[in-house]
């Protein structure tokens, strides 16, 4: 890791490497997963709305407490979807701590690629959170996500604060 963040420069580096530890991600271990894939723009808006991050934050307890009751680790996924990597660290930033970040690349980064029109395919917008259950195999030198279901996708502003003040449901 210490290596890609040298190419990132000085600071973004700085800013990444420092940051605190998100969720329980701990050691590597197979088991369940509960994952929240956080997809965002400075351009959206979503970092000027009053109380959508204080949302976002809500979110995060929830999944964590649900995590916790089911026996799951949580694994907090950052996408910002900006062209520059700067300016994608500076919105998710703004959203807290994430166990892994995609930025740079605008539409076409990887994570949006995979998240908005691959395998998870859905309207494509930002802000925008999936909930994914995920079966994680870890064995010697086999590291692979074995099983991912989606669970739920919100997206917008007014969806996703209409999410949190129902208390974040989840379909049954």
């Amino acid at each position: 890791m210490a290596l890609a963040l040298a190419f990132l420069g000085g600071g973004i580096a700085t800013r990444v490497a420092s940051a605190p530890r998100a969720s329980n991600t701990g050691a590597l271990s197979s088991g369940p997963e509960i994952a929240v894939v956080f997809l965002v723009s400075s351009n959206c808006g979503a970092s000027k709305t009053p109380g959508f991050a204080s949302a976002f934050e809500s979110l995060r307890d929830s999944v964590t407490a649900r995590a916790q009751r089911e026996g799951a680790r949580t694994r907090m996924i950052g996408v910002a979807v900006d062209p520059t990597v700067g300016d994608g660290l500076d919105v998710l930033e703004q959203f807290g701590h994430f166990d892994e970040i995609t930025l740079g690349g605008g539409w076409l980064n990887v994570a949006s690629q995979k998240y908005m029109w691959g395998r998870f395919a859905g309207k494509a917008g930002v802000p925008q959170v999936l909930i994914l259950q995920r079966r994680l195999h870890i064995q010697g030198s086999d590291f692979r996500v074995a099983e991912e279901t989606f669970v739920i996708r919100k997206v917008g502003t007014d969806e996703l604060l209409a999410w949190a003040h129902a208390g974040f449901p989840w379909p049954q």
